[in-house]
């Protein structure tokens, strides 16, 4: 049964048409001055066949007298809105310590309905906190068929009161066949960068 969640639409959301923006300005509860640059392209796609894998990246800062375990925390209670399958506590996954989720984010959109469960791993210590999400099955309907796979990582920070979070965001799409190549390009990248940007309100801002 597909959930309506519009909390969870900016988490793995593809949209192909975007306003761009230099920066956001969030508002966090115990962080202060906080932006985020431009998201940009990581090189060029892939080609394999007809599938297009892009890699987008964007960098947040916030100054904040929190420690690193809060936002691991954070991490955690904002991708439990999603149906959770299994969840694994204490679990090691590049040398930290936290959990791995089995989950399923369900999204009605206009171009189509889009389930896709994750392997995911939220984790960290006092230099750093870690999410990686990798999906593992995508069932869709309509355009949003074209996804192929989705990989999210999100990595955080601390440099004195200043936390730095990087998100990069990898997803292959399969081209249309009567889709220009160069349109289908644009539209997807453009359509990834607005996700990350809200990928990003979602993790940092409140509620």
């Amino acid at each position: 049964m597909k959930n309506h969640i519009r909390l969870m639409a900016p988490l793995f959301y593809l949209a192909v048409v975007i306003s761009a923006q230099k920066s956001q300005l969030f508002a966090f509860v115990g962080m202060e001055n906080t932006h985020c640059e431009a998201p940009e392209s990581v090189g060029n796609p892939k080609k394999d066949g007809s599938v297009f894998t892009f890699t987008v990246k964007m960098r947040c800062y916030a100054e904040t007298s929190l420690a690193m375990t809060s936002l691991k925390s954070r991490f955690i209670e904002k991708t439990l809105q999603n149906t959770i399958h299994s969840r694994k506590d204490q679990f090691e996954y590049e040398n930290m310590i936290g959990v791995r989720l089995d989950m399923t984010e369900s999204l009605s959109m206009d171009h189509g309905d889009i389930e896709t469960r994750y392997d995911s791993f939220i984790v960290g210590n006092k230099e750093k906190v870690l999410l990686n999400a990798t999906s593992i099955s995508i069932e869709a309907t309509g355009d949003a068929k074209l996804t192929q796979s989705v990989h999210l990582r999100v990595e955080g920070y601390k440099k004195s009161d200043v936390i730095h979070i990087d998100f990069l965001k990898k997803v292959a799409i399969k081209k249309p066949w009567l889709a220009p190549k160069f349109i289908f390009i644009s539209s997807a990248t453009s359509g990834i960068k607005k996700d990350l940007k809200r990928i990003s309100r979602f993790f940092l801002m409140d509620p």
